[in-house]
């Protein structure tokens, strides 16, 4: 009769302990060599940003519950076996760490192979040339292949005054959200939507602020700005090279946080449905986009003609901005890989308003909506950048 197999607890536990360090260290280290420019390891934040889902923003924090996960697996492995000799151990942690990397690694080529919105494998829906991907402006370098976040910074909790003399009130209500005349299938059918009141900021978070932001918690600098210091003369740009989680910490220590993409359109369009936020007629200079574009990012606020209905500025044009929210479709239907029009359909989170690229009939419209990588390597985010919302009392 075959002898029942022994379980050592402590050994379980101490496995899982070890190799969930283990994978916390590995993650740093990952982090650290992706700043310099090694683009194979970005592939370790797939899996860990997928710990987002379940309320996990931290990536570190994402990957020392993978390795806890593997630990325990392969704890009780080795517990079963009771493979206590120190000349096995080692193995049992090399083997861990290469299924640990070997996850992300084919994660990351999967989405490479079947994704429409990596670079060089389609056309984000609807964007063609004004995506984000293939802008470039002159405050800022192109990004490196390869983008690292820096240090998680300590909870911050910051009071943000009702009268945030940079925030404007928007008394929330319903108002038609989409457009049934456009012919970008994203943004049908045209459906009403229901806000509660909220503040939105005025501008667009510029270099300066953010330049405060990275001092006080030592968060990575978007690239191009060669240190922790905007570069000279771009103080009042708004701040763009970031990708989605950048904006979301920046919010997060400002008190605030992302806007819902429905709380953006309401503050750009009002109750009355306005394609652009000033009307329903384009109006040249009255955005950095179209016909009148400057031909580069510009300072927020030089346009004022422009103000929407919310009096917020540049709400189209400039820069992209981020949202807080995924793209899915109105029709409640899973989203198409193509548009009738042959376009691939970009995931992601949602981006609007268009750049200093964008014109008047695609994307520098207050209805216009498509997805963007949250973050990824190869991805180029220097026509991105965001402003910040927070709630208001009913």
């Amino acid at each position: 009769m075959a002898k029942k197999p022994e379980i050592d607890g402590a050994f379980i536990l101490l496995t899982v302990v070890l190799i969930a360090v283990g994978a916390m260290v590995l993650a740093l280290a990952a982090y650290a060599l992706a700043y310099l420019g090694v683009t194979l390891v970005i592939a370790l934040d797939y899996v860990a940003s997928a710990f987002g889902l379940l309320g996990v923003s931290s990536p570190p924090v994402g990957w020392t519950i993978l390795g806890a996960l593997f630990g325990g697996l392969f704890g009780l492995v080795a517990g079963l076996k009771k493979a206590r000799r120190r000349s096995e151990l080692p193995l049992v942690y090399a083997a861990a760490a290469l299924l640990a990397l070997a996850l992300p690694l084919v994660s990351y080529t999967n989405r490479a192979l079947t994704r429409a919105d990596v670079p060089g494998g389609g056309v984000a829906a609807g964007v063609g040339a004004n995506a984000p991907a293939v802008v470039t402006n002159t405050s800022a370098k192109p990004s490196p292949a390869s983008r690292a976040r820096g240090p998680a910074p300590s909870p911050v909790v910051v009071s943000v005054p009702a009268a945030d003399v940079d925030m404007l009130h928007v008394a929330g209500g319903s108002f038609t959200m989409g457009s049934d005349s456009s012919p970008n299938e994203l943004e049908r059918p045209a459906h009403t939507v229901f806000v509660a009141p909220f503040y939105i900021d005025k501008y667009e978070v510029t270099c300066a602020k953010y330049e405060e932001f990275v001092a006080a918690t030592g968060w990575r600098a978007p690239a191009g700005w060669g240190g922790k210091r905007c570069p000279a003369g771009a103080a009042l740009l708004p701040v763009a090279g970031v990708d989605w989680y950048d904006a979301s910490e920046y919010a997060r220590w400002a008190g605030k946080r992302l806007p819902t993409e429905a709380e953006w359109e309401f503050a750009a369009r009002g109750t009355t449905g306005r394609r652009y936020p000033w009307g329903d007629v384009w109006k040249d200079g009255a955005a950095n986009a179209d016909r009148t574009s400057a031909g580069r990012i510009v300072a927020v606020g030089s346009y004022p003609e422009g103000a929407a209905p919310s009096e917020a500025l540049d709400m189209i044009g400039n820069v992209w901005e981020w949202t807080a929210d995924d793209l899915t479709s109105y029709a409640g239907t899973p989203l198409p890989e193509r548009l009738s029009n042959g376009a691939a359909v970009a995931r992601g989170k949602v981006i609007r308003g268009g750049s200093w690229e964008s014109g008047a009939d695609n994307s520098a419209t207050t209805t216009f909506r498509t997805g963007y990588p949250p973050r990824r390597a190869g991805i180029r985010y220097d026509a991105t950048g965001f402003r910040c919302a927070r709630d208001a009392p009913r």
